[in-house]
This record gives C-alpha cells, structure tokens and sequence, in this order.
C-alpha cells in the first residue's frame, strides 16, 4: 500500500542550474520537461560536449546530462575533461 508523500520528501530542484547535452534536439527537449518537472527554473542546453565545455568555462553548474554517444567529444571524453579541467 503506498503512502502519501510528504512536502518535504518531493526532490524539488528549483534553485540549481542544470546542462543538458545532447546532439539529438528532440532528446534535449524531453530530457528539458523531466528536469523542469523536478523544479528546475535555471537549464542550458548545448548540442555537442565541445560546446558544453566552452559553457563551463564561463558559468558554474550543479547538474550535468550527458550524453555518451556524440560525434567529436562523446560523453565519455567530455567527463574525462570535466573531472580534469574543472
């Protein structure tokens, strides 16, 4: 039997700054109405890894989506300079 939720159990993300990567437009809409359902006021999308780095280099985030199978840099490759560069 489920229980009603609290308030105060809900994820609500509200106050974060989310980037979406992803070179499909169509996933990086839907991976957008996800994140927004959890409260998410602040999202930056980017079509490529290169791109997101460039992003990055300007603007801190709290929560990165990515995708692993890009051309160029896949998600792989870009979490690899994420954890080196950042």
């Amino acid at each position: 039997m489920a229980t009603a939720s609290r308030p105060s159990d809900r994820v609500n993300l509200e106050h974060i700054t989310v980037l979406l990567i992803d070179d499909n437009p169509q996933a990086l809409d839907i991976l957008a109405s996800v994140v927004q359902g959890f409260g998410v006021r602040e999202q930056m999308r980017s079509t490529s890894a290169l791109e997101a780095t460039h992003i990055l280099k300007r603007k801190p985030v709290d929560l990165i989506l990515v995708d692993c199978a890009m051309p160029e840099m896949d998600g792989y490759d870009f979490v690899k300079w994420l954890r080196r560069e950042m």
